[in-house]
């Protein structure tokens, strides 16, 4: 009997430590204004049986405006990154719910915008399990190193990095009113399973972009879809009310090879898709080039804004093997100086006539286009 006590409190001893670990691994804090960069600790936040943080009514009043979520076991000033799971964060009801807060799953100060990620160290965690705001208005910014394994409800979501995964049980629904912000960017480093899907209820779905492959789907209900990047395969469903201004893909493979508009795969009630794109990777890097030139800064180099790196291209200016003068060695560039060649035009290297010599020193500048860079 006493043995089976001792081991008994040995359990629940044991269970606290790893409770009060969790509790003090995880920080909340709060600033009583959107521009303040002081933070104070919130009192009274706990962790309940299900593994959900979360933040007390008496928290949620016009003293506390802003809130950051985040591990402690990273450090932005020493580039540590932070190791721990932030959980799912539930916000108690009866606090006012006439304030405009903010969230920020980071440990960082401020807010930052759509086109400002925050770095790795001053990610909140790694994976995440979402948040459900309830009756509250947050605006929403912030970055996780893995995966989200829950569901993110939010009136405002500004900017979400997620470095892993869209699990199945997780989805992303932007529920700000009509006539208010739009869904920002959403930039997730793996991929989005099947169930797993982003949406806007009343505003654009701004930017998403997914560097793996797309199972899932992304909804516009009422308005527009203004850009969708997705690096590997599409097969999940892009639908908007209004209006797809750019839709791009690695690959496609839910339509076969077709692309249907009002059927399985992408549509616009209005039958208003701008562009759909499959983007080319010239240089290898796993990045679609268009995507990469258009970063800020970028990713690489665009200096004639023509979508494709400048390491991958030949300017005729630069390199005279861009004999068609199209900014890109490509395989036509080819075609066309064999045409001129054969014509009798085919003076390449400067020496005053064409001959066997030009065909030469040609295909040597045309095969010595940069490695890792591909021709189209």
């Amino acid at each position: 009997m006493t043995r089976t006590v001792i081991v008994f409190l040995a359990y629940v001893w044991c269970v606290a430590v790893a409770t009060s670990r969790v509790q003090s691994a995880i920080v909340v804090e709060s600033a009583p204004s959107s521009s303040s960069t002081t933070f104070t600790t919130v009192s009274g936040t706990y962790i309940d049986a299900n593994g959900a943080l979360h933040i007390p009514a008496s928290a949620l009043n016009s003293s506390n405006v802003k809130f950051r979520v985040y591990s402690d076991t990273g450090n932005p000033s020493t580039s540590t990154l932070p190791t721990e799971d932030l959980p799912k964060i539930v916000l108690d009801t009866g606090g006012s719910t006439g304030v405009n807060y903010i969230l920020i799953i980071a440990n960082a100060p401020t807010v930052g915008s759509q086109t400002a990620p925050y770095g790795q160290a001053a990610a909140g965690g790694v994976n995440w399990g979402g948040v459900q705001e309830g009756a509250y208005n947050f605006q929403l910014k912030g970055r996780v190193l893995g995966d989200l394994t829950g569901p993110i409800v939010v009136r405002n979501l500004v900017r979400l990095d997620v470095d892993g995964s869209m699990g199945s049980a997780s989805f992303i629904e932007h529920t700000g009113p009509a006539g208010g912000p739009h869904l920002g960017h959403v930039q997730v480093g793996g991929s989005i399973a099947s169930n797993a899907y982003v949406s806007a209820t009343h505003g654009d779905v701004t930017t998403l972009h997914v560097l793996g492959d797309m199972a899932g789907h992304v909804f516009s209900n009422e308005s527009n879809i203004k850009s969708v990047t997705v690096q590997g395969t599409l097969s999940g469903r892009v639908w908007a009310e209004k209006m797809i201004d750019t839709l791009s893909a690695g690959a496609i493979s839910r339509w076969a090879g077709q692309v249907a508009r009002g059927q399985s795969g992408f549509r616009a009630r209005n039958d208003d898709v701008y562009a759909f794109r499959l983007h080319p990777d010239r240089n290898n890097n796993g990045i679609e080039d268009v995507w990469e030139v258009t970063q800020n800064p970028p990713i690489s180099l665009d200096n004639n804004h023509n979508n494709i790196p400048d390491g991958c291209e030949v300017v005729y200016t630069v390199r005279p093997c861009d004999w068609n003068r199209s900014d890109i060695v490509s395989i036509q560039v080819l075609f066309d100086f064999l045409a001129s060649y054969f014509a009798g035009n085919g003076e390449f290297n400067q020496s005053g006539t064409a001959s066997m010599q030009d065909s030469f020193d040609f295909l040597a500048c045309f095969f010595g286009l940069p490695s890792p860079c591909t021709r189209t």
